[in-house]
């Protein structure tokens, strides 16, 4: 199954046109979102991600649009912050090469660079800002632990990223891991120390701040409450409390909406186990189930994003910042 959304079903269109077109804004920016080439992942591309195998052997921005046209009708976004998708095979710099040249020819987008901690720092920061990259993606596989979804930040997080997003007001995109990614106490620890030591680096926190758990960003969000420069996206989290505790302690300032595309395009969707959390996706539900089926994640997180706005009692202007005027302060577009 190809994870590149190229329509909706029925009951996906109905229920995009009942609850969210009127809710989401009419300009959108997506700040977090995957292009990638088939030849560049190799053989170690995720395996919750299987599907993009049997996807487009180039998912470029126009395959992006087309399938963010598809799911947000009307509402696709204008712009993105794009870059390559994980792979323990991935070809590094092709694919940093790959990401650049698809944000250089438009204005609205940018790029992170993926990088890993044998970089060489010298070459990374001169590549970073000769292809005009707004910042960096780093990623737990990459950290060389034996089990990485056991990695601290430090594992995968090389200092010298900080010290060059420091001196450029460059991002840092993070998804946590350990068990309880955010409750995990050397996470919030190594966040507070290093987000105050670089203060002009931008952390931004995927999937709120990894709250596939919603508890573990509820029960520990107002750790960092007094860091200017920490950011939270909503790429493929399908639950609101995560989104309401972030918003209630952070106010509506510091997030800013991602899609997780083409896991966007994905019909499954995380969901609250106890403590921890599971991908629920169609084969998880027997086809005799009349009452509820998988549909597009993007489409969920959206729903779920709606729900935690009404739940904090957001103002319209408020929702547009959430999908656009945050991002624009974060990447510095406009100025």
């Amino acid at each position: 199954m190809s994870i590149v959304l190229s329509e909706l079903r029925s009951d996906e269109i109905a229920l995009y046109e009942q609850y969210l077109e009127d809710f989401i804004p009419e300009r959108v920016f997506d700040c977090h979102a995957h292009l990638y080439r088939q030849d560049l992942l190799g053989a170690g591309v995720l395996a919750q991600a299987s599907g993009i195998v049997n996807g487009p052997r180039v998912v470029d921005r126009l395959v992006y649009q087309e399938a963010l046209s598809a799911m947000m009708p009307r509402r696709a976004p204008l712009g993105g912050l794009f870059f390559p998708y994980p792979s323990e095979t991935l070809d590094m710099q092709a694919s940093n090469d790959f990401i650049a040249g698809e944000v250089a020819t438009h204005a609205c987008s940018r790029g992170l660079m993926m990088v890993q901690p044998g970089d060489d720092p010298a070459k990374v920061e001169a590549a970073v800002l000769q292809q005009r990259l707004a910042g960096f993606k780093v990623y737990y596989i990459y950290s060389g632990v034996a089990e990485p979804l056991n990695s601290t930040p430090g594992s995968y997080i090389p200092e010298w990223i900080w010290e060059i997003s420091h001196r450029h007001r460059l991002v840092i995109m993070v998804h946590l891991v350990m068990p309880r990614a955010l409750a995990e106490i050397e996470n919030q620890r190594y966040i507070v120390d290093h987000c105050r030591r670089y203060s002009d680096a931008q952390l931004v926190l995927a999937h709120a701040a990894r709250g596939f758990c919603a508890r573990h960003t509820i029960d520990s969000v107002a750790v960092l409450s007094d860091l200017p420069n920490v950011w939270f996206d909503t790429s493929a989290i399908c639950e609101p409390e995560a989104f309401s505790a972030i918003l209630r302690v952070f106010g509506v300032h510091r997030l800013v909406f991602g899609s997780d595309f083409p896991i966007s395009s994905y019909r499954a969707r995380p969901v609250s186990m106890g403590d921890g959390f599971w991908w629920v996706d169609e084969s998880d539900v027997p086809a005799s189930w009349k009452l509820g089926r998988p549909i597009a994640c993007g489409l969920q997180s959206l729903l779920a994003i709606k729900q935690a706005c009404q739940s904090v009692g957001l103002s319209t202007a408020s929702v547009k910042a959430l999908f656009w005027d945050n991002s624009m302060t974060l990447l510095g577009i406009g100025e």
